[in-house]
C-alpha cells in the first residue's frame, strides 16, 4: 500500500467516524425532543 492509498483510507476512516457521529447526534436529539414532548404532556 503506498502514501497516497493510505492517506485515501485514512479519509475515509475519518468520513465514516464523522457520519457515525452525525448520526447518532441527530438520533439523540429527537430521541430528547421526543421525551421532553412527553414530560409536557404528563404535566
Amino acid at each position: 500500500m503506498n502514501r497516497n492509498e493510505r492517506q485515501k483510507d485514512g479519509a475515509r476512516k475519518r468520513y465514516r467516524l464523522f457520519v457515525l457521529i452525525w448520526n447518532v447526534g441527530i438520533y439523540g436529539g429527537q430521541v430528547l425532543l421526543l421525551h421532553q414532548t412527553q414530560l409536557r404532556v404528563s404535566k
